[in-house]
């Protein structure tokens, strides 16, 4: 196992500072990492070097990319699937689960590959848990929407009366906020 590097063996804190440094656009490399060695030289620690930091950097920013890639690949995958954006990737990781196990089975079937009880037992499972947490994603988000119409029709019928209209009036804007009719 390769040794951790220089920046991976700092005091968190200070890892901290050198991330939040090198985060921000209007300092330099060279600037972050001199601030940095001022903290290690009072604690009478060795320097970091520049390349150090550098590839540190160069670490983080492909990171970042690989996250910001992941990210937009799954609201493309969501937005193909027809889903809703919230819980994106939760949605995506379930479809891509179902199709690892559709895909598991298959092999199963076709003879070419023996996969073990142990395995399938796991993936039944796996899928058992996947499809129990999307009931819940769709009962939040009945919930959420429950909420939000609800809010708006107490908004909408407040407003009626304010504007004059007659309570009866009101109620049946209510009705219709709540049924989804607006």
């Amino acid at each position: 196992m390769p040794r951790k590097s220089r920046i991976d063996r700092l005091d968190p804190e200070l890892r901290k500072l050198l991330d939040k440094l090198l985060q921000d656009p209007a300092v330099s490399q060279l600037e972050a990492t001199r601030e940095v060695n001022v903290y290690l030289k009072a604690e009478g620690e060795d320097p970091l070097s520049k390349s150090s930091v550098n590839r540190y950097s160069q670490r983080v920013e492909k990171v970042g990319q690989k996250m910001k890639e992941s990210r937009e690949m799954a609201g493309v995958l969501i937005n193909s699937l027809g889903a809703a954006p919230q819980g994106e990737t939760g949605k995506l990781l379930n479809e891509m689960l179902r199709g690892l196990v559709f895909d598991v089975l298959l092999v199963q079937q076709s003879g070419d590959k023996d996969v073990s009880p142990k395995a399938l037992s796991a993936l039944a499972l796996t899928l058992q848990r996947l499809e129990a947490a999307a009931t819940v994603n769709v009962k939040r988000d009945a919930e959420i929407s429950r909420q939000a119409r609800e809010a708006a029709a107490k908004d909408a019928g407040d407003e009626a009366r304010k504007q004059g209209l007659s309570s009866e009036k009101a109620q049946q804007i209510i009705d219709r906020v709540l049924a989804g009719n607006v």
